[in-house]
């Protein structure tokens, strides 16, 4: 019996421990409360730091769109993934203090050494310069201290962990956004073979090499292709290893994407690597392509016969 009681009181203990912290935490941030803590406004924001030493993060906005340097070379970063951070701390509110001993920064990870540095500028100015660290143990809050102070708060609905990504995840994967609903014609242009789909009101018709005349192109198939090239996107990006396998002059298939108002887009299908585990598509202007898997490859790489109505897909 006393083996049994010993361990009992001992998980009463812990569990003791657990509420006392937990509810203490919660009191710190219930009885006082300062709005706007941290606050500046989004439409400012320009270039954003954030990181741990030298795992860091660096992104800036061109035209309006968002880049991400990785390696010192700049890439399309994931727009809407940087807004909903910009927005999570362009207004930060915060509760009690929590601690101003400096050697307690570390436990809070608000240090130089654990917590996550940001930095905001806009206008050539600094906007915001403040770490962010663990998450309280409620999980609701994450503590936070700004640059150049001792005070220690916890910040509602911030958490630290958005920013524990590796750069190639803040990357924009859209390969290409093809406006289908305005499209008049799509020209697929193989090394030995070329043929056309042509839209006619709402039907589509198939001629070229590998068709006999014009003939009816299946409905269905014809928009699974248009939905595949809607939103394409990567699944992976290009690496130095796979230079070996990717000729840009000369790519397997030339899709160009006519519209009715005159305007093309067009696309490089560039084939796959010796173990076929991924393909490379891209767009003619930019030097390096992306990485699709064979799903999406496939379904770029269609013959003349996959759009022929049959019986079965009419």
């Amino acid at each position: 019996m006393r083996r049994i009681f010993v361990p009992l009181i001992i998980l009463v203990v812990l569990i003791a421990i657990y509420l006392y912290v937990q509810n203490r935490e919660s009191e710190s941030v219930a009885p006082e409360r300062i709005e706007e803590y941290i606050s500046f406004s989004p439409d400012k924001v320009d270039s954003i730091i954030a990181g741990k030493q030298q795992d860091t993060l660096r992104f800036y906005r061109l035209d309006g769109r968002w880049q991400i340097v990785i390696d010192s070379i700049p890439h399309p970063a994931d727009t809407a993934q940087v807004h909903q951070v910009v927005e999570m701390i362009s207004s930060i509110d915060v509760g009690s203090l929590v601690s101003q001993n400096p050697e307690k920064q570390n436990l809070y990870q608000v240090d130089s050494l654990t917590g996550t540095l940001i930095k905001v500028y806009g206008q050539d100015q600094e906007l915001a310069s403040f770490y962010l660290g663990k998450n309280a143990s409620n999980f609701n809050y994450s503590y936070i201290r700004k640059v150049g102070s001792t005070d220690v708060y916890m910040a509602e609905d911030v958490m630290s962990y958005r920013f524990d990504k590796e750069p190639k995840n803040w990357r924009d994967k859209t390969i290409i956004q093809v406006d289908t609903a305005a499209l008049a014609s799509i020209v697929f242009q193989f090394q030995e073979q070329e043929f056309t789909l042509e839209r006619r009101d709402s039907l589509w018709f198939i001629s070229g090499d590998g068709v006999s005349g014009e003939a009816k192109a299946s409905a269905d198939t014809v928009e699974l292709f248009k939905r595949l090239v809607a939103g394409l996107k990567a699944d992976d990006f290009y690496q130095p290893a796979d230079s070996a396998f990717v000729n840009p002059e000369n790519p397997e298939l030339r899709l160009t994407f006519n519209y009715i108002d005159g305007i093309q887009d067009v696309l490089h299908v560039l084939g796959g690597n010796d173990s076929n585990t991924r393909y490379y598509v891209g767009l003619p202007e930019l030097e390096e392509p992306h990485v699709v898997l064979f799903a999406k490859y496939s379904g770029l790489t269609r013959e003349p016969n996959n759009f022929t109505v049959t019986e079965k897909n009419g």
